[in-house]
């Protein structure tokens, strides 16, 4: 069992309490509305905008701190803090450059922190390996290729064990560098038209019609 010295963060704001604080009353509640069914109930700004462990790193290993994403957005927060409290209380824009890129980042990083934007995100990712996960399922000689250059051994993980429809990918957040997967195209870069186009562009097909579905085309 993984064991952490340091205490577990679950409850994981995409809005900042910071933020929120700025909308509450003489008695620091906040008025907030549930939009599913416009219901309307007191709150204080923890209870509101955030969703458990959203950003929770997957796949931890030994040593690594689940709360790293966490710390990180909560670092930058307490930089943007005096900056927007200034703005509040001046009713004017920051003229110092620091300041200004700071509050500029806040609201571009609110922009995509969401959960809603995470699926946005996560949308043609997911598909994509959808692609993949398609093409392996359906040529065991690409799919032992592709294990092969991986550095799986063939005799403990053959094709006839693959297991049709069984996979559903899913955008995960990983501290290490995410491995990513490369479809090789059979195609010979001198023959083909294409070859310019999509070694630019990261999804799409070619003139040929062999899909493009993560990263580069190689050959």
């Amino acid at each position: 069992m993984r064991q952490t010295k340091r205490e577990e963060k679950h409850r994981h704001h995409f809005t900042p309490v910071l933020y929120l604080k700025n909308f509450t009353d003489a008695q620091g509640v906040l008025l907030a509305v549930r939009r599913s069914d416009g219901r309307r109930f007191p709150t204080a700004p923890k209870g509101i905008g955030f969703e458990r462990d959203l950003y929770w790193p997957d796949n931890l290993e030994e040593g690594e701190d689940p709360n790293v994403y966490e710390d990180q957005f909560a670092e930058f927060e307490g930089k943007a803090a005096p900056v927007i409290e200034q703005v509040i209380a001046t009713r004017q824009m920051p003229t110092d450059e620091e300041q200004l890129s700071l509050l500029f980042n806040f609201i571009a990083f609110q922009f995509v922190r969401t959960p809603s934007m995470r699926r946005v995100i996560a949308a043609p990712r997911e598909h994509a390996a959808r692609i993949i996960i398609d093409l392996l399922e359906s040529s065991k000689e690409l799919y032992e290729s592709h294990m092969r250059r991986a550095g799986y051994d063939l005799e403990e993980h053959p094709f006839e064990r693959l297991g049709r429809g069984r996979y559903e990918p899913r955008l995960t957040t990983l501290v290490r560098t995410r491995i990513r997967l490369t479809i090789h195209c059979p195609v010979p870069r001198k023959s083909c038209e294409s070859a310019s186009w999509c070694t630019r562009r990261a999804t799409g097909s070619c003139s040929r019609g062999w899909i493009v579905a993560s990263g580069r085309r190689q050959w």
